[in-house]
């Protein structure tokens, strides 16, 4: 992680059902590269992953992502640049999560981490 960048993990559950329309976002995404990179360049944000994971719970999509701050989310809560609404809109749609209302997702907090020294 960069001197000055956040790091923001959290996990976003798929309502049962909404497995292909996860798939769909995910082509998507890669299919619209271009307005992706312009969508996290906007906000600061120098590094996303998204994890999948099933659990005896459902399906998780994990998320980490790297930003230049914390006023970034805020920005994005607020925004209604067309691609930002789509995106939001496809995550309420598939996880029940309204990032306009909860930009960073639901609240996590870091319990563990181990980093090699040197």
């Amino acid at each position: 992680q960069s001197v000055g960048m956040i790091r923001v993990v959290r996990a976003f559950p798929v309502i049962p059902g909404q497995e292909a329309a996860l798939e769909a976002f995910l082509r998507a995404m890669k299919e619209r590269s271009g307005e992706v990179d312009d969508f996290f360049r906007r906000y600061g944000v120098t590094m996303e992953s998204w994890h999948i994971q099933t659990s005896p719970e459902g399906v998780l999509v994990i998320v980490t992502s790297e930003a230049r701050d914390d006023a970034a989310f805020a920005e994005h809560a607020a925004s209604e640049h067309p691609f930002d609404r789509w995106f939001k809109d496809r995550v309420r749609e598939i996880s029940g999560i309204d990032l306009d209302e909860t930009p960073r997702g639901e609240p996590s907090r870091e319990a563990f981490c181990w980093r090699e020294q040197g």
